[in-house]
């Protein structure tokens, strides 16, 4: 048994992913990978804020793992639309926002996703180009090979 503990969802979606998608798998565990992964694309999309995505996800757990053997005798409640939910959600807009100063807006809530961390960062060049995109202020700082703490790095908006 091998335990990843990885908590960069740009490493996740980036590295991660692609590599699991290009195993051959033998087992029923790919079931299991591809409910994970739908459900990583739910949270990616903010969509575990609204009711209907934090009844999905519940759903998708509790047909995982040994729920998924024909010999679970619990497993008669099964959701036989679970999979039309699924395509529906996921094709849906995404929960969150962009703001032109970066932050994160979850619209189903009307806030803002917390953490100092959660602000999207653009780099341009010169010429006004978009040249690398970054999931938040760390992930930019540590591009750069900057040994700072967030808190060092002052988005613009927050200068002026």
């Amino acid at each position: 048994m091998v335990k990843i503990q990885i908590y960069k969802s740009d490493y996740i979606k980036n590295v991660l992913v692609p590599f699991f998608d290009n195993l051959n798998w033998l087992s029923k565990k790919k079931l299991d990978y591809l409910d994970w992964k739908t459900v990583l694309y739910l949270k990616t999309q903010g969509k575990h804020f609204l009711p209907e995505g934090q009844n999905l996800i519940f759903s998708i757990f509790n047909r995982m793992n040994q729920n998924r053997l024909s010999t679970n005798q619990i497993s008669d409640n099964k959701d036989l639309n679970l999979e039309n939910k699924i395509k529906d959600l996921l094709d849906a807009p995404s929960n969150y926002e962009i703001h032109p100063n970066g932050k994160i807006f979850i619209k189903s809530s009307g806030l803002y996703l917390k953490g100092r961390g959660n602000i999207n960062v653009q780099m341009f060049n010169e010429q006004g180009l978009l040249v690398n995109y970054f999931d938040s202020i760390l992930d930019c700082a540590s591009f750069f090979n900057f040994n700072l703490s967030p808190r060092t790095i002052i988005p613009l908006d927050k200068i002026r």
